[in-house]
Formats: structure tokens, C-alpha cells, sequence
């Protein structure tokens, strides 16, 4: 059994530190011409998508989320809900915190999918649970966005990025590919991406030096082994060939 000075002395050091004791605070400079701006140069890219109204009802929701993810509360973003949900958490080794290498991290879900061929649709619709995030921000039906942010320092520090869409995309239970065909229109321009924020290509984690990326097929399995959606490829887009 720890002594009962032993634990005294830890939870005054995790409190001085600031171990899970920080209270997050709202990422200043978040716009609402930033927000639709980046989205719409997305949207841009895919036909017949028209482009995305800023509301300050939806950055101010999302910045309430974002702090309720940051603070670890019991049921983040329930007041939320009913909008469509993005959602980046990033450690500091991340080195990703801009509202724009967030919403570029989501919508490279798609860089997988193939819109030239004839069966986009229904292959993305068998699995469709990765590319939710991208469809998202490029999901037809929906006409308004905005995005907030929280921070907190502390061990580890973190950010959090959500927007919030409204009305809602990816709005069912089970996807249908003729859902995806109503709703995400093919890219005019199959291979023009949007880079990261200051227009390179680079990696964000030493262990992304490891991907093979001289074997496309080996690149392609490993970089689709995360166990949560995405992860390596935002971590690794240069190794993982994501912009």
C-alpha cells in the first residue's frame, strides 16, 4: 500500500504541474471567412457542390463542443447533436494544430476513393465509416458551417478542432451507394489536392520515416492500420502520399 504522504505529495505535484487538472480555453482567431473559405476551395473541387454560408450559431455551438471534448465531459457535444460532427484531437507531438491541416486531414479520407470508376460509390458505401469525415465537408444537402477550437496546456497539452454542418451530411444509419451518388459529386480534377498550411508536404511523427513508401502497395497497407480512423495518414501525409 502507498503511504498516505506519498499520495499526499503526488496530488500536489500533479495539481502544480497541471496533470488532468487544466481547464481548457477557446482557440482565438477562429473566423468565419477562414472557415468557409477552406471549405469551399474543397468544394470547389467536386461537381455540382455548391458553396458553404458561415453562421456564428454553428461556431459558437462548435466552440462549446470543443471544450467539452477538451474537459472530458461525461456526454461531449450532446447539445450538438443534431448537426453534422467533424472532430480533430491532437497531442503537441502532433504538431497539427491549425483549423486548416484539421479540415485538410478530413477531407484526404477521400484521397482513397476513385471517383473515375464506376463502383466509387458503392465501395466507399461498404465501408464507409472512413471517409465520413471528408464526405462531410463536401455532402451536398448540407448549406452552412462553423468551426471552433480549445487548448489546454498541462501533460500531456492538446487541442481539439470541431465544425459543426448544418443540415447534417452522412445523416443515416446505413449509407446506400445511391446516397453518395445524390450527395458527394465526382472531382472535376481527379488529381488536384489541397495542401497543408503553408502550401509543403511534410510528415508529423519520426516513426512515419518508417512507412515504405518505395513498395505503393506495402504504403498503402500501412498506412491503413490505424486502429482509429484516418490516424496515420494525418499523422504521415507526405509518407502516406496524402497532398
Amino acid at each position: 500500500m502507498v503511504p498516505l504522504k506519498i499520495l499526499s505529495i503526488l496530488a500536489t505535484a500533479a495539481c502544480c504541474m497541471g496533470i488532468q487538472t487544466q481547464k481548457g480555453v477557446n482557440i482565438p482567431g477562429i473566423s468565419l471567412e477562414e472557415t468557409t473559405s477552406i471549405h469551399n476551395q474543397i468544394r470547389h473541387l467536386h461537381k455540382d457542390t455548391k458553396d458553404l454560408q458561415g453562421s456564428e450559431e454553428l461556431q459558437d455551438q462548435a466552440a462549446k463542443c470543443a471544450m467539452s471534448i477538451l474537459d472530458q465531459d461525461e456526454d461531449p457535444c450532446k447539445e450538438q447533436s443534431q448537426f453534422g460532427i467533424n472532430m480533430g484531437h491532437y497531442k503537441k507531438f502532433l504538431n497539427a494544430t491549425s483549423l486548416k491541416t484539421t479540415i485538410v486531414h478530413w477531407y484526404h479520407e477521400l484521397r482513397r476513393v476513385n471517383f473515375t470508376s464506376d463502383d466509387w460509390a458503392l465501395k466507399m458505401a461498404n465501408d464507409f465509416s472512413k471517409y465520413a469525415n471528408g464526405s462531410q465537408i463536401i455532402w451536398k444537402g448540407t448549406t452552412h458551417v462553423g468551426c471552433g477550437g480549445a487548448t489546454k496546456a498541462g501533460i500531456p497539452p492538446a487541442s481539439v478542432f470541431v465544425c459543426l454542418y448544418n443540415p447534417a451530411g452522412n445523416k443515416m444509419n446505413t449509407v446506400s451507394s445511391m446516397d453518395l451518388i445524390k450527395n458527394l459529386g465526382a472531382k472535376k480534377h481527379p488529381n488536384k489536392h489541397i495542401l497543408h498550411d503553408n502550401g509543403d508536404c511534410k510528415d508529423y511523427h519520426g516513426l512515419c520515416k518508417q512507412i515504405p513508401v518505395y513498395n505503393e502497395a506495402l504504403r498503402e497497407a500501412t498506412c491503413d492500420l490505424a486502429a482509429h480512423r484516418s490516424k496515420v495518414r494525418d499523422w504521415c501525409p507526405k509518407a502516406c502520399g496524402a497532398c
